[in-house]
């Protein structure tokens, strides 16, 4: 697979900031990860809900981000609040 519109959850507004932040193909976002990829596209500015976090992650997995078991989102969320606290 080398397209990011492959992948579920992701769709043209997201690739626009995946590519923003220098990934391009899906290789390179399993690569990098989700609370790496979620921490760059916020420090880039642009706004990181939790919904795109979950997206980003179920892009990894493969899944929708609804199917994300609820540890799995807990966990991501507060990941990402330590992550991205000032």
């Amino acid at each position: 697979m080398s397209e990011l519109s492959a992948l579920p959850n992701v769709g043209p507004v997201l690739i626009d900031e995946l590519k923003t932040i220098g990934i391009e193909t899906p290789d390179a976002l399993i690569d990098a990860g989700t609370l790496e990829v979620a921490v760059q596209l916020h420090t880039a500015g642009f706004h990181v809900c939790m919904s795109k976090l979950y997206a980003i992650e179920g892009a990894i997995q493969g899944v929708r981000w609804h199917e994300l078991p609820i540890e799995t989102r807990n966990r991501l969320k507060t990941q990402f609040k330590a992550a991205t606290r000032p």
